[in-house]
């Protein structure tokens, strides 16, 4: 059996940039609890499960933040359907998606990795 052990939160390291780099030189990996806010998180989520929704891949009758899927309905990535690439497309082009990975506080980051 294998033996997983937790992320190591590196928060604590962001102002450290000779630290963060040795972390990810013996670890092979930063992870940064609680970095994005929590709402704006959220606030993708719901974006994204919007677009599950009008796809009609969300059980009726449910709340679209429970995420529960409708009976029956099975996407997998492989399966390149129609109906599949509709929906990647249509995740794709909210801008929100897009915005994310610019986030402040994740700019901030890479700012302090590579100067």
């Amino acid at each position: 059996m294998i033996n997983v052990e937790p992320f190591v939160d590196c928060c604590h390291l962001l102002d450290n940039r000779e630290r963060l780099m040795a972390h990810t030189a013996e670890n092979g990996y930063l992870f940064f609890r609680n970095l994005l806010p929590e709402e704006a998180v959220l606030d993708l989520r719901r974006e994204v499960l919007g677009v599950v929704s009008n796809h009609n891949l969300l059980a009726h009758g449910t709340d679209p933040d429970e995420a529960i899927r409708r009976e029956g309905v099975l996407l997998s990535e492989g399966e390149e359907t129609p109906a599949y690439r509709a929906l990647y497309n249509d995740i794709l082009r909210l801008r929100s998606l897009h915005a994310f990975p610019h986030h402040a506080s994740i700019v901030s980051v890479l700012e302090t990795l590579f100067d």
